[in-house]
């Protein structure tokens, strides 16, 4: 199976400071201080009423010095959301502007020039292409029970930036225009800031359970997502779902699904894609990304406001 290249849709914040360890692990839903230097972890941060902010990657470089991959179109806020909470800490934050990105998809194998990406190991590879070194870490990754699984991962490095054009040019895979990553994220059940990861929802909502590390202590939201989880009370279920292009063409413009048996809308379309043959020969179909209300179940059928079938695949989960 092929790996492409994108430019990075994530920016860096560097987050220093004696308190550095403390801030993030009250800030965000993950066990930050299982860390070790050279290691990163996924996690979510979340609202007072654990709703979705962003999902972030979270990288340590020593005990005082982290680096935050965020969603570009979301850093801002989640840069203004993170100094809410410094109050007496000795905490600095800044834009690491020094470092340029990529992405790399890797569909199926996640094999490149020797170097191997394993979702399961939370070590930051130290990459090496062309005498230039960076780091590199999994960014996002489509759910455990996929039919082709898929990787992304976000190369580091503090190169000039004809350096790292030259290190870009070195890995030698096809580009992604930003419609075929979307195509590519969507086919692959890969939720993204804003689109499925808002304060609409909350992470169970999003089937990141694995994201949540309940009995580590205090985080902002916890008690909220605590108790969503124990009771089992989400509301909304993020599901993949199909429908043919009649389904596509209206769910552009009008995302709401519904049943044979209800007026209101039963969901809310989040993403929607064209096939992907380009990537998968077997991704024939339209796909889409929907938060569909909890009470309905995988095999029943829903339909667009005008009529036109719209089938659940499979829930989005990652389990822990």
């Amino acid at each position: 199976m092929p790996v492409f290249q994108s430019a990075s849709h994530y920016c860096v914040i560097e987050c220093t400071g004696n308190d550095s360890v403390d801030f993030l692990q009250r800030m965000t839903t993950g066990n930050i201080t299982s860390l070790k230097s050279g290691e990163y972890l996924r996690t979510a941060l979340v609202t007072e009423k654990g709703r979705l902010v962003d999902v972030l990657t979270v990288l340590r470089n020593d005990t005082r010095n982290w680096l935050l991959l965020c969603t570009a179109s979301q850093a801002e806020a989640i840069y203004r959301w993170f100094r809410k909470y410094i109050i007496m800490d000795d905490v600095q934050l800044r834009f690491a502007q020094e470092y340029h990105s990529v992405e790399l998809w890797f569909i199926g194998d996640s094999v490149l020039n020797g170097h191997r990406f394993l979702p399961s190991s939370n070590h930051v590879l130290e990459f090496e292409l062309a005498t230039y070194k960076s780091i590199a870490a999994i960014v996002s990754q489509s759910p455990d029970h996929w039919d082709v699984p898929c990787i992304v991962v976000t190369v580091l490095s503090n190169l000039t930036k004809e350096k790292h054009d030259d290190f870009t040019r070195a890995i030698a895979a096809p580009s992604l225009d930003d419609e075929q990553r979307h195509c590519l994220r969507v086919h692959a059940g890969i939720g993204c800031a804003p689109n499925e990861y808002n304060d609409r929802y909350t992470p169970n909502d999003a089937g990141l359970n694995a994201y949540l590390h309940l009995g580590k202590g205090c985080f902002i939201g916890q008690e909220v997502i605590e108790r969503l989880t124990v009771q089992q009370k989400s509301r909304w279920k993020l599901y993949s779902i199909s429908t043919d292009q009649a389904g596509y063409d209206e769910l552009r413009s009008t995302p709401e699904l519904f049943t044979n048996s209800d007026r209101d809308p039963v969901g809310h379309v989040t993403s929607v894609a064209p096939p992907c043959t380009m990537f998968v020969p077997s991704w024939l179909d339209y796909r889409g990304l929907a938060y569909v209300a909890s009470s309905i179940g995988t095999p029943e059928q829903l339909h667009t406001q005008n009529g036109v079938p719209v089938y659940l695949r499979c829930a989005i989960r990652y389990e822990q």
